[in-house]
């Protein structure tokens, strides 16, 4: 005859005030009890300690353990957990394409290594010079270094959609420092990645401020696009594809064939 303990473990989960730049502390609670006996705790450190192994390596596999402590059936640890940045989709400047400026602050900041060869492409190698006066001008400049920088979230649009990444500035705030240009913005997945030539410390704080000219016209452009595609998908003349120029620049749309010069009158305004 074999004899079972039965164990109930209770998992809670405190998640402090912001400590700190960008981490928030928690405190993982295992509590445990018995079934038959409440009040037996001898039995429960092994279980508690296989329980929070369990929990910070599978469940918590990214947190930073700080701290670890028990005591008699409760065993916790405090662990720094990273704040998750906002997605492409549900950045502020897709929420509210009025808006100009936004703190926030850096997530991930990690230097850009572009692909090898990919300067060299498409260009022949120049022959070097046996001239010793011209020994340097022959020489490739020092390619200009860019991080990739992450925020929290952010007022700039990352190019997508047919539509041009916005271009703006960040300013450190709190620190001493000149703005930042921005004028690249990519998407990464679902990340919105900023191209700087100068690298920021994870956790700074800083402002975002779009050049608003700019977004206001690729704004006009975009939905122009739009409204124009919608007379014409009534016409039999679906848009296959379209293209954005820079702010000055001439559009175009693609179709699937030329319009008749009555269908021509009737797209233009009256």
């Amino acid at each position: 005859m074999f004899s079972r303990r039965c164990i109930e473990f209770a998992v809670s989960i405190e998640v402090s005030d912001c400590v700190g730049h960008c981490l928030s502390w928690a405190k993982i609670v295992v509590a445990a009890r018995s079934c038959t006996n409440p009040h037996a705790t001898s039995h429960f450190e092994p279980a508690l300690e296989s329980t929070l192994w369990y929990l910070k390596t599978r469940v918590f596999p990214k947190l930073h353990v700080a701290d670890t402590f028990s005591g008699h059936a409760i065993m916790a640890v405090a662990a720094a957990i990273p704040i998750t940045p906002s997605i492409v989709g549900a950045l502020s400047c897709q929420k509210d394409s009025y808006l100009q400026t936004l703190e926030t602050e850096v997530v991930a900041c990690d230097e850009h290594t572009p692909p090898k060869g990919s300067q060299q492409s498409g260009k022949a190698k120049s022959k070097k010079s046996t001239d010793p006066s011209k020994a340097n001008s022959n020489e490739d400049p020092a390619p200009q270094r860019t991080w990739m920088i992450e925020f929290a979230d952010s007022v700039l649009f990352p190019e997508g959609g047919g539509q041009h990444s916005d271009h703006g500035f960040i300013t450190p705030l709190g620190i001493k420092g000149s703005a930042i240009p921005i004028e690249n913005i990519q998407r990464h997945g679902l990340r919105c990645i900023h191209y700087s030539q100068t690298p920021l410390e994870v956790g700074t704080k800083v402002k975002q401020t779009v050049y608003y000219a700019r977004r206001w016209d690729l704004m006009q452009q975009h939905t122009g696009q739009h409204l124009l595609s919608a007379i014409m998908d009534g016409m039999d003349l679906p848009t296959l594809s379209w293209s954005m120029g820079q702010p000055g620049e001439m559009n175009y749309v693609e179709l699937p064939r030329k319009p008749t010069d009555v269908e021509i009158v009737s797209i233009g305004p009256p």
